[in-house]
């Protein structure tokens, strides 16, 4: 799963989150590394 802006966007909308848009890809970046890091810890399981 590949987590872009829109994708972030959406989640702060449906979290009542106001975010900037300068902040949009640094968040999916950061949410798409705590994916992979979970997806690989999901592979020791």
């Amino acid at each position: 799963m590949s987590v872009d802006a829109k994708t972030v966007r959406k989640i702060a909308h449906l979290a009542r989150l106001e975010v900037a848009e300068e902040r949009l890809a640094p968040l999916a970046d950061e949410l798409n590394g705590i994916c992979t890091g979970l997806n690989s810890w999901a592979k020791w399981m």
